[in-house]
């Protein structure tokens, strides 16, 4: 498996969303109805510091504001998109206009209109804050297997209705599916996850594979692997195993 540590030496461009990537997600209305939001000084050195060593920097972002882009302009990011309703056709357009390979590029989103663009990179990356969700690569003897159909299905605690989804490992392995959540007010409970069963199979070459059988047992936020978000490595080729983090974890895939 390769690691996203082996991708960065490839890394030449650096693409940021703005909202909750390069602020804390916050906007501030004043009275003149301005919106205003606040650029962390720790961001705007990382910033100025990844152009001094020689990395294209870019933004693209659904915000409209002038006075966000003429600070990051003087940053010196010369690349910065306002306004990008679509952030894929913006990316698209970026990409082919400076001749760029997804193996170069990271990108760093924190939302749903994020999402599509990082599938498209070499490395994807989001804040510590991101939207929860299960994410995957699917891998035989190491090499990336694209077209796998992989399944999750998951219980509701309350409910013994078996809920599934679909996809498709994509043409570098790599598959998601969004955060399993529905709230629910039980006695005296505020409104949780109640999910207490989740397992993801993956169906390729004619064979099928248990790749995350998982409970979980308590309403905690990412309570399944104490806090870490779930990012799997799936070897076709690995031995069914219980996890080193939680015995009620099982299958062919391991945390990344």
């Amino acid at each position: 498996m390769i690691s996203y540590k082996e991708r960065l030496p490839k890394i030449t461009t650096l693409i940021f969303d703005v909202d909750g990537v390069l602020t804390n997600g916050m906007v501030s209305v004043m009275p003149d109805g301005q919106l205003i939001r606040q650029l962390s000084s720790k961001d705007g050195y990382a910033l100025q510091y990844a152009v001094k060593k020689g990395y294209q920097v870019a933004i693209i972002t659904g915000g409209k504001s002038v006075a966000m882009s003429d600070a990051l302009q003087r940053l010196g990011v010369r690349h910065i998109f306002l306004e990008s309703k679509n952030k894929v056709d913006v990316f698209n357009t970026f990409v082919a206009k400076h001749k760029l390979s997804p193996e170069e590029i990271l990108y760093m989103g924190d939302d749903i209109p994020d999402y599509e663009v990082l599938k498209l990179v070499g490395v994807a990356s989001c804040p510590a804050d991101a939207c929860e969700e299960v994410r995957g690569v699917v891998q035989k003897n190491a090499v990336p297997v694209a077209g796998a159909k992989i399944k999750r299905e998951y219980t509701w605690a309350w409910d013994s209705k078996k809920v599934q989804e679909e996809t498709v490992s994509d043409t570098v392995g790599n598959f998601s599916f969004p955060m399993a959540s529905k709230s629910s007010v039980l006695s005296g409970i505020m409104p949780h996850e109640p999910v207490i069963s989740q397992l993801i199979t993956i169906s390729y070459d004619g064979k099928d594979y248990i790749a995350w059988d998982f409970r979980k047992h308590n309403y905690d936020d990412r309570g399944e692997l104490r806090g870490k978000p779930i990012d799997i490595a799936c070897e076709l080729t690995r031995k069914l195993a219980s996890s080193y983090i939680n015995d009620d974890i099982y299958g062919i895939c391991q945390l990344r």
